[in-house]
């Protein structure tokens, strides 16, 4: 199951990339092929968002018990986003409030930025982590 999944879900990905490349090419001005470009990647990070909570629920009615790690996976996710969007910036600059932007919207996108780098820090520790149990192990 997981084989077909992998080589359809590649091909699928392969499929929409050229497409996304062929509208992009085709739009006249860079305004349209931006906007085509961030209507895109807004439509893919639906996909990816509900990928990424639909698979873990389907094959947790196969096996119930992996639906308690996805519980706790989720729930650590949750609070660190909380964290990072409690301790955010909330510092509207002029030219941001010309354009209507709200403190909110300011420290919305503080945490989720803040919480991105941090989630590329775990990782990046994490892959660094596992290098050297890998080799200390050995």
């Amino acid at each position: 199951m997981y084989r077909q999944l992998n080589k359809y879900g590649m091909a699928a990905a392969f499929g929409i990339g050229t497409i996304l490349f062929l509208l992009g090419m085709l739009m006249g001005t860079k305004e349209a092929a931006s906007n085509v470009w961030l209507v895109s990647s807004y439509i893919l990070l639906v996909i990816a968002g509900l990928t990424a909570l639909g698979l873990p629920l389907y094959f947790g009615l196969k096996d119930p018990k992996t639906l308690k790690g996805t519980g706790i996976s989720l729930s650590v996710l949750g609070i660190g986003f909380w964290i990072f969007h409690a301790s955010a910036d909330n510092t509207l600059l002029p030219e941001f409030i010309a354009q209507g932007v709200t403190q909110g919207e300011v420290q919305f996108s503080s945490a989720i930025i803040s919480f991105t780098i941090g989630m590329l820090v775990v990782a990046g520790i994490a892959l660094v982590a596992t290098e050297v149990y890998n080799m200390v192990k050995k």
